[in-house]
């Protein structure tokens, strides 16, 4: 078998990624054209389609299901290689992917993406959830930093604590208790908004070395039994974006983490009451892989969400 060039097996790495021709071809400035072209040697070269189309896009092979791991391993060994020995912003355009979740995309996003873009205006930050595979991604190169609440980290994966984010009861400002100081007993039999636990903060895995790490939920309620009836007071949502909506225009209560509720308090109308909750603090980390800790680059990265996260740590009101 010929041997693919390395821009072959970027094609084929993004194509196995997006599941998607026209999105592969957007992530490499190519032609839809110039991708299918290649992708059709690559059929050749491999003697399999690695690809047919479905539905919801191409799927892949079984024989491309067992090349991409071996395939990206190999991508970051290359990148990791050639990696400059500095790393400067205004010139650069790499990509960086960060994976969180919809509470740290709406404190910590937006002003990073505002310090990103004046220090480095060629750089593109790709922002994707965290999903079960986060450890794969992390092992591979295809996230670089993630940020959330997490917990069994394996000794491989770098960490930073951000900060930690405390809980707090909110209303909509038209609530018939806004302006007053209810006991926590009476907020907690209000109807309101519940952050589900479960899905999709199952555990992380890793496949190949059977590890699970855990992702907490913010401010997540327990998971109810399969079989437990919904309680007509309560509405069940998976995040506290959702949550923050949902109370902002109903009669709803809810408990958020206090640096978000702060944060939408004057736009979604949101009144915040001084009662105690019993929710516990929440802590926010950053993740990296060990092999990347001296990328300059990815060293650049870190430099910036910690200083966005030390700007948006500021006491709240």
């Amino acid at each position: 078998m010929q041997m693919p060039d390395l821009n072959l097996l970027r094609i084929f790495d993004l194509l196995f990624e997006e599941r998607s021709v026209s999105r592969a071809a957007r992530r490499l400035s190519l032609t839809q054209s110039a991708v299918s072209h290649a992708l059709a040697r690559l059929r050749e070269m491999m003697g399999d389609p690695l690809f047919t189309r479905g539905a919801g896009g191409l799927r892949p092979t079984a024989r491309a299901e067992e090349l991409a791991p071996q395939l990206r391993e190999i991508l970051v060994r290359i990148r990791t290689a050639l990696s400059p020995p500095s790393f400067d912003p205004e010139s650069s355009s790499r990509e960086f992917t960060i994976a969180a979740g919809a509470y740290v995309c709406r404190l910590l996003v937006p002003p990073l993406v505002v310090l990103a873009r004046a220090a480095a205006p060629g750089v593109t930050l790709r922002i994707v959830n965290v999903h079960q595979a986060l450890l794969d991604d992390l092992d591979q190169g295809t996230v670089d930093i993630a940020i959330g609440a997490f917990e069994a980290i394996p000794a491989r994966i770098k960490s930073l604590p951000l900060f930690n984010d405390a809980a707090v009861w909110v209303a909509s400002r038209r609530h018939p208790l806004a302006g007053s100081h209810p006991d926590m007993k009476l907020l907690d039999a209000l109807p309101n908004v519940s952050i589900l636990a479960d899905y999709p903060y199952r555990p992380l895995r890793s496949d190949g070395a059977g590890e699970r790490m855990r992702r907490r939920a913010i401010l997540g309620a327990a998971p109810a039994a399969d079989n437990a009836p919904l309680s007509p007071s309560t509405i069940r949502v998976y995040d506290s974006e959702t949550a923050t909506a949902v109370v902002a225009r109903t009669d709803l209560v809810a408990v958020l983490p206090r640096r978000l509720a702060a944060a939408r308090a004057e736009e979604a109308g949101l009144y915040l009451f001084d009662t105690p909750t019993d929710a516990p603090d929440l802590e926010l980390t950053m993740l990296w892989h060990s092999r990347f800790t001296e990328d300059p680059g990815l060293a650049w990265l870190r430099g910036l969400i910690v200083e966005v996260s030390a700007f948006d740590a500021r006491p709240a009101p």
